[in-house]
């Protein structure tokens, strides 16, 4: 007991050695997590296990919300959730041991598309049934499911192959012994113009977003019966697909 309120009172101090500062959604998800963190930490479970562990729990979410049972899609619809605040939990390990790491960044960036695919899977898989009952023609269903499954790839997989391509120039750069500075970087590179409505759009299918329309999904399913699951897709395929292929033709245009 007296190891474990020891290492509740240094966990207080974990946001401070963080990197990047606590805002937006941060505010909800840290405190929680700091209060968790320390049964991690009495229990010697590392970051890394705790990222695939928050992995797990996602897609296990993704199944049960895949279902036609209305408790199960209810359970399931707060995977994604626990996943969201382990992401955090793991990251107050790895800083309390120090051991902040390239494998664990690693997991972190590529668990992340992995459980927002199930999810968005199971989202078409579960919606789907309803939809087809509901006379949509069962091509066209899939159909949207194929774009929408694209889409959600696309928004979650943009950022980190940006990143790797700019790390692979880097490394390049470096092997060919070219000196670029920051001010010839800048001016070698064209501003990419700001579309409000394409960040709104990619806004509503972020992880941010869909952490609590799951929950909402769920309570409605069961609830009142009503399965609005398969509106993910519906609006995913119409509005997430044209915003997102904006942002690849973006990107390229202007070299960023």
């Amino acid at each position: 007991m007296l190891i474990f309120n020891l290492t509740i009172g240094k966990i207080l101090y974990m946001p401070e050695k963080r990197f990047y500062d606590y805002k937006g959604i941060d505010m909800l998800f840290a405190p929680i997590a700091n209060k968790l963190t320390p049964i991690f930490l009495y229990l010697k479970i590392s970051a890394n296990k705790i990222t695939i562990l928050s992995a797990i729990i996602g897609i296990s979410g993704a199944i049960l919300l895949s279902s036609n049972n209305n408790s199960y899609v209810l359970i399931g619809s707060f995977g994604y959730f626990l996943y969201y605040l382990f992401d955090y939990i793991d990251g107050n390990v790895a800083r309390y041991n120090s051991k902040s790491s390239i494998s664990g960044m690693f997991l972190d960036i590529f668990m992340s598309p992995i459980v927002a695919i199930a999810t968005s899977t199971s989202l078409y898989i579960g919606g789907r049934e309803s939809a087809l009952n509901n006379g949509l023609n069962i091509f066209l269903a899939n159909v949207i499911g194929i774009i929408f499954l694209l889409s959600i790839l696309i928004s979650y997989a943009r950022f980190p192959i940006a990143w790797l391509t700019i790390g692979s120039k880097l490394v390049q750069d470096r092997f060919e012994n070219k000196n670029i500075t920051k001010t010839e970087y800048i001016n070698h590179h064209k501003k990419r113009p700001s579309k409000i409505l394409v960040k709104i759009i990619i806004a509503l299918f972020h992880e941010n977003f869909m952490i609590f329309s799951l929950p909402l999904i769920g309570i409605i399913y069961y609830i009142f019966k009503i399965d609005i699951r398969f509106l993910y897709p519906l609006l995913g395929s119409l509005i997430l697909f044209p915003a997102c292929i904006y942002e690849l033709y973006s990107f390229v245009k202007y070299d960023k």
